[in-house]
Formats: structure tokens, C-alpha cells, sequence
């Protein structure tokens, strides 16, 4: 059996807050539900619908597609570069 290793990638990426709502939605261009809150709003791609909620991430993968990332799984994955 062969083995392999994931190659290493650079994303951009904003942790959503709860308070920096505007900023977040400017950066990915969003459509998102008319009634986000501080608590949550839906993230709508071409497959899926996603909550998300403060302290998730959104993730701009270098093919310019967004998707959400909750923090724990974020900071397992991820790692800051300069």
C-alpha cells in the first residue's frame, strides 16, 4: 500500500465573530437567509446549505470557492503563515 501526504495549500480565511457581520459578507459575497443575527445565518452553495454560527470560520479555498469550518476542526487543520 502506498502512502501519501496532503499537500500543503495556502487559504484565506475570516473567522465570523458575530459582531463583524458586514465585513464577513463583503468579503465572500454571501446570499444569505433575510434573517441572520448574531446568533447564525445560512451559507448557500451550489451543493449545500450550511448554519453558521460565531467562532466558525469561512474558508476561501485557492480555487476562490467558500465554505464554512467550525473553530475546533479550523485550529486542528490550519496553521497561521506569514
Amino acid at each position: 500500500m502506498n502512502k501519501f501526504r496532503k499537500i500543503p495549500i495556502v487559504i484565506e480565511a475570516m473567522q465570523w465573530t458575530g459582531i463583524n457581520t458586514t465585513e464577513l459578507l463583503h468579503w465572500i459575497f454571501l446570499d444569505i437567509e433575510p434573517d441572520a443575527t448574531a446568533d447564525g445565518f445560512t451559507e448557500k452553495t451550489l451543493k449545500n446549505v450550511f448554519n453558521v454560527i460565531p467562532g466558525d470560520w469561512i474558508i476561501r479555498d485557492p480555487m476562490g470557492r467558500f465554505y464554512s469550518c467550525p473553530s475546533n476542526i479550523f485550529e486542528m487543520d490550519y496553521e497561521s503563515v506569514e
